[in-house]
Formats: structure tokens, sequence, C-alpha cells
């Protein structure tokens, strides 16, 4: 398809509804056997996912779609029977009675219009964390998957996984007693970890839609610093190191503890010495922070509220402040188990009798008592992983564990983070009856703002 005609295809879509601001659910065809699948994404992660899906039983990969034509090409040597698009708006449009299901692998800003768009199209959703920028966005989705009843999974794949379930259950079994603080972290260095830096703009290259790729985001010139690798460090892009990490360390002790549709009380972070001075900064997410939640009450605090918090300080960069790294005395627990030292990424639970430190990934978690008493995790096995789970649910009707009921409660806490983070050193409470912060430049921060001719319905404050 020409440019010229593909531009009038896409506006053709719009003025009808077929898509964006769908005016009704439409179902999904009839299952068999087998799953039609479409992966919305082909590069870097996405292709991770991609190759994961075609390691599943039961689904085909009959469609694939990426704004990259060099990504979409090395995804098409993997399944060359596949059917192509650059743009998911002409995916659904063309083959909407054709595919069951489809994963958004995507960057995190087009997370929630291509998903929600799905969902009302009648199509099962595997959506990459962190589902959205916004709290609106998170409570679409909710609904739509509610009122669909399709199958969804937030790409949490560790959720799914021997460590974070025997951490669950330990955590549950009340060995520690009444748990009055979680201590998360990621101290290790990763794509998105780099300096921030203005590049200069440069012609869109011949491979890359770049209207596509932007999105719903305020349009800007191409530059090498966003696409292919570099876009989570920009705020119209991402959700940085806390949408990309946090979100897996908080899932098992979001499970754990029972928070299910709780929301912060409250919320304060500080950032990294370069957000206070470089005007990058401006327009990007903190290289590390540490963030102190404040979240209400469960039954394994005894009804207390407890403090929840986050670090993602750089080991092995000698710049970085002691005050983002987990604190000594955590640091100093793993030395008294077989763990031995911290791994990069985990949480340690703190309770009245002791701590459960849990590694991100194996190996499992261990109790230490107060006493010096270690107590390791009972074995488990393995449970099916999580692309294998949500293929599995779609073709028998089942949930998997990762769904968007709880899952977009805990994204919400997430998207609250990002807030304190751009407004660092500042204690932001969540007032629930007004559903708001109660400081009016926070509450600005937390709702979507789409540019023209991408507006979603049912998005906005009160929707």
């Amino acid at each position: 398809m020409s440019r010229a005609n593909r531009r009038q295809f896409i506006r053709g879509l719009f003025a009808t509804g077929a898509v964006l601001g769908f005016p009704a659910i439409v179902s999904g065809r009839n299952l068999n056997s087998r799953l039609s699948h479409a992966a919305i994404g082909t590069g870097n992660m996405a292709m991770n996912d991609l190759k994961a899906f075609l390691a599943c039983k039961g689904i085909d990969i009959t469609v694939l779609c990426d704004t990259d034509a060099n990504f979409l090409a090395e995804a098409k040597k993997l399944c060359p029977n596949a059917r192509t698009y650059h743009d998911w708006r002409e995916l659904l449009a063309a083959e909407g009675d054709k595919i069951d299901s489809l994963n958004v692998s995507t960057t995190d800003h087009t997370h929630t219009v291509i998903a929600a768009n799905a969902l009302r199209k009648g199509k099962h959703v595997y959506c990459q964390k962190p589902m959205c920028k916004y709290l609106d966005e998170a409570r679409l989705l909710r609904k739509l998957a509610a009122e669909t009843g399709l199958v969804t999974q937030l790409g949490t794949q560790y959720a799914s996984g021997v460590s974070d379930l025997q951490a669950i259950e330990m955590v549950r079994s009340g060995i520690i007693g009444p748990i009055s603080r979680v201590c998360m972290y990621s101290t290790r260095t990763g794509g998105s970890r780099g300096a921030r830096a203005f590049r200069p703009a440069e012609p869109v290259p011949s491979y890359l839609d770049w209207e596509t790729w932007i999105g719903p985001a305020a349009m800007r010139p191409f530059a090498a610093g966003y696409h292919p690798k570099l876009w989570r460090h920009w705020r119209d892009f991402g959700n940085g190191w806390v949408g990309d990490l946090c979100i897996h360390m908080m899932s098992a002790p979001w499970q754990a503890l029972g928070l299910g549709r709780k929301m912060p009380l409250a919320v304060k972070a500080h950032d990294n010495p370069e957000f206070y001075k470089d005007p990058v900064y401006k327009q990007c997410w903190p290289r590390y922070s540490h963030i102190e939640y404040t979240m209400p009450g469960v039954s394994l605090t005894d009804g207390k509220p407890f403090k929840m918090d986050w670090y993602s300080g750089i080991k092995e960069d000698p710049t970085t402040p002691r005050e983002f790294l987990p604190p000594a005395e955590i640091e100093a627990l793993f030395e008294k188990t077989p763990l031995k030292e911290r791994a990069h990424e985990g949480r340690v639970y703190v309770g009245e009798k002791g701590w459960i430190l849990a590694p991100h990934q194996q190996p499992g978690p261990v109790a230490l008592m107060k006493d010096g008493t270690v107590v390791p995790a009972s074995a488990i096995a393995a449970p099916p992983n999580h692309y294998q789970q949500f293929v599995s649910c779609c073709l028998d009707g089942t949930k998997p564990r990762s769904d968007f009921s709880w899952t977009t409660y805990m994204t919400e806490a997430i998207i609250i983070a990002g807030v304190a983070e751009q407004i660092p050193d500042v204690e932001h409470k969540w007032d629930p009856a007004a559903d708001s912060f109660h400081d009016p430049e926070a509450d600005k921060l937390v709702w979507s703002h789409y540019r023209a001719g991408w507006e979603l319905e049912g998005l906005g404050k009160g929707a």
C-alpha cells in the first residue's frame, strides 16, 4: 500500500470509528484447538516474546506487526508464513476476524491504545509491562477486560516462576509474623540506566514508520536517542526503571500480602543528583531513585499501614550515593544465610519474628528468624511459564496469573511512583474520596493527554 493510500485508509478508519474510539465491543471468533495469534512488536524484548510464544503448544503466529521494517524482516524469518503490517490499526482492520489473540510488545506509551482497541475487537491480550502510563488508562483496560471476559495477561513473566511462588507461599504462611516493611530493589546496570542526553534531530530512517511509532505522544523530530533502544529514558515514551523493573519486584509482594485493589496512601521519591541540575532530566526519568510508599494495612500487617521501599541505585557505579542502595542492615542479613550476598534484584520482607529474603528468580527465598535459624522455602512443582499459561487460558477460558483484574491496580501504584519521581522530595498524599493527589501539580501528571487524532474513548478523570 502506498503512503498516500495508507493515509487515506487510516483516515477512513478514524472517520468510521473503526479504531481508537470503538463504539461497541466486537465478539472474537470461535476458538478451535489452536490459537491464531498476532505479534505486535518484534524487536528487542518483543523478539523474546515472539520466541516464547513460538515455543508454546496450541498457538500459531499468523500475523506480525512492527513500525521498524528491519525488525519485521528478522521476525519474518522465524514465521515465514505470517502476514505482516507496519501499523497495528491496519492489522486490526484487516485481520479482525482471523485472529484470536495478540501480544502488545511495543514502547510503553502505546500499550494502552493498542490493548484497548484489541479488547474492543474481541481479542485476548498479552500486554508487556508496564501496561499504562496514566491512571485512566489502567482503569479503562480493567473495565474492558471485565466487560468482555477476555483473557488478559501482564508481561510480568517471573510471576509464574518458582521463586516468586515460593515467596508468596512463605509470606502467607505467617512464619515471620506481622509484616511492617517490604524492601524492593534493582541495583544492576541496564539498557535504560545510561546517561541522559539530547541527540540531534535526524531524517527518519527509511525502514521506520515514525508517525505510528510516536502514536499518541506529542510529535517530535526523530533522533537516534529514541529508537531502537533508548526510548525508555524519555517521559513521553517510557516509564523509566520503576516501570521496567519495580513492577517485577512488586508482583510477588502485591499477591502475597493480598493488596488487591488497594492504593498507596502516600508516596515520596528521592532522585539521583543529576536530576536536580541537568535540564535534560525535565524530559527524562531518573537513572535511579529511592521511592517510599506508605501502604494501607492488610491482615498480614495486623491491619496497620506499612512501608514499601524501592531502591534502584547502580551498585557498579561508585558515584551512586549510599541512600539509593538497600540499607546496610538489609545487606547484612544475606551474610547470615546460605545466600551469602544480596543479588542485584529482589525483595526483603521485614516481620516481627524475622525476615524473608527473596532474590529475584533463583535461588529460592529463605526465612531468617531473629534467633538465627534459617528456614528454606518448600519445594514446589514448576508451573507452565507465563506465555504458555496465557495460551492455555485462551483455549480453555480460565484466568491466568497476572490478569488485568488486579495487575491494573499494581500498575496504578507504579504510575504514582513515577509522579513522585517527577516532583521529588515531597510526600504526595493520595485522597481516595477525591480520587486525586492533594497537590494539583502532581494530580495533573497521572491523567492521560493524547495528541489530536489519537483520542481513545473512555479516558479522562472520572471516565
